[in-house]
């Protein structure tokens, strides 16, 4: 009796560990970064972000935080070199989300779990996540684009933000 109880301990705690490591779908990350946009947790928001897209973001952006004319345009304060290059993607990502949202008086409503509407993928490793427009009902439905990384689902930078970034970079020189 005593083998058989550590055997079913055992067993139990292997099943959880197995659970643990099970990895999220592509609409569970989109939701995850949806509730992170909503309260305003953009630097935890970066953590859904594809790395290729925040290392471009990144790397897009350091120019433009040395460019007098994009910090005035925007009001922000200069850097020094050391703070800039001490600034993470997450960082970058959370200016941005900043800049693109709540500069403008916008915000991602009133996001809940059914605004998804469902997932269609393109191939193993694209999946499209169409989401119901949260800050304007009457609009139509927002795609956010995944991608894999490693075998994680990770979401490819919101239009707005590469966007805003596309257009400063073209003002700024």
């Amino acid at each position: 009796m005593k083998y058989f109880t550590k055997i079913i301990i055992l067993i139990t705690f292997m099943s959880f560990t197995a659970l643990g490591k099970e990895q999220m779908t592509a609409t569970e990350i989109t939701g995850s970064f949806l509730n992170e946009m909503k309260s305003k947790n953009y630097f935890n928001a970066a953590n859904f972000i594809s790395k290729a897209e925040l290392t471009w973001l990144k790397n897009s952006t350091i120019p433009l935080l040395k460019n007098t004319t994009f910090l005035d345009t925007l009001e922000l304060e200069p850097l020094t070199e050391g703070e800039i290059s001490e600034l993470t993607e997450s960082d970058i990502f959370d200016l941005w989300a900043m800049l693109a949202w709540e500069f403008r008086d916008k915000s991602f409503g009133t996001y809940k779990p059914d605004n998804i509407i469902g997932e269609v993928a393109e191939n193993a490793k694209t999946v499209h996540v169409v989401v119901r427009d949260i800050a304007n009902e009457s609009h139509e439905a927002v795609v956010y684009t995944l991608v894999n990384e490693n075998g994680l689902w990770k979401i490819k930078l919101p239009r707005i933000v590469r966007g805003a970034v596309e257009i400063y970079q073209r003002v700024s020189t």
